[in-house]
């Protein structure tokens, strides 16, 4: 989703650099800078990137050694993690050029596994996926969109990644619907929202015209 004439690009969440890399196998000319929490894996996207900036965390990121001029910036499961992230879209807004383009994904709190861990009393973290241990923030496919309220930033496409529960679950929450709707209640979008792992956004910043 990185815009194909992105001659800047900055990624937060950059891993071991394999998107970057990717990206300049397709533009040679691109200037990518990186930013990784994760040491060992920073390091490694360093002989991908032109910049890697390693963090103790991500709500640690140095934006006065950033460039302010970026023609794209993905944010690769980082919000999530941010204790503010509403000054934290503000700052992302200071350094992405009028006529940007922000990708962002997030994972999605209404997943199925999420919905059965708290139908059943449970909140259970893990090392990885929509509970991972190091999550402070949870969004659903509607509530992000929130965070750009007010902001210099115009949706241009909203989309998502699938990972399907099991037929029981998905027969279960069907059953959850049909209730619902007796008892006057909105949930017609329950087994959707189940089968959402992440909710994928492209933002245009805004102004300078």
């Amino acid at each position: 989703m990185i815009a194909t004439n992105s001659r800047k690009v900055l990624e937060i969440g950059c891993g071991a650099g394999a998107t970057g890399l990717d990206y300049r196998n397709r533009n040679h000319d691109v200037v990518i800078h990186g930013i990784e929490e994760r040491e060992m894996i920073g390091k490694m996207a360093q002989s991908h990137y032109d910049y890697v900036q390693i963090p103790d965390s991500y709500d640690q990121i140095d934006f006065t050694q950033l460039s302010s001029d970026y023609d794209s910036i993905v944010l690769h499961n980082v919000l999530e993690k941010i204790v503010d992230p509403w000054t934290f879209i503000d700052q992302i807004s200071q350094i992405l050029k009028p006529g940007g383009v922000l990708v962002c994904s997030v994972p999605n709190v209404c997943h199925g596994e999420v919905m059965m861990q708290m139908l059943q009393g449970q909140w259970t973290y893990a090392q990885s996926g929509v509970l991972e241990a190091q999550h402070v923030r949870f969004f659903t496919p509607y509530s992000v969109d929130q965070l750009f309220a007010g902001k210099p930033f115009q949706l241009q496409l909203k989309t998502y990644t699938q990972l399907e529960q099991d037929e029981r679950t998905n027969l279960f929450l069907q059953d959850v619907e049909e209730a619902g709707r007796k008892h006057g209640f909105q949930l017609g979008q329950l087994t959707s929202f189940a089968k959402m792992h992440q909710v994928i956004f492209q933002l245009k910043r805004t102004g300078g015209e």
